[in-house]
């Protein structure tokens, strides 16, 4: 998730570009890895769910509503879809 959701986007430009260092590329990284990796380890955890959506639903009051990728997920389909028929 982090690679396809974070690393394989317009930071990965900013990075080619100099704009972030191999240092800081690596270090935000390992904080959305991390930070994912609690999220989905606790997803079925009531009190983490609520607690997260309480922090999240005041921090992006002002953040644009969120859109499907679709370059996205006809990606991962194809992927799925290849893997499955090699099978």
């Amino acid at each position: 998730m982090a690679f396809s959701c974070v690393r394989n986007t317009v930071i990965e430009d900013w990075h080619i570009d100099g704009r972030i260092s191999q240092e800081e590329m690596k270090s935000l990284m390992k904080v959305v890895v991390n930070r994912l990796f609690t999220v989905i380890s606790n997803a079925t955890d009531r009190r983490f769910a609520m607690g997260l959506h309480i922090y999240s639903s005041e921090t992006r009051l002002h953040w644009d509503q969120p859109e499907i990728d679709e370059s996205l997920l006809s990606l991962c389909l194809g992927f799925e879809t290849r893997w499955r028929e090699s099978r």
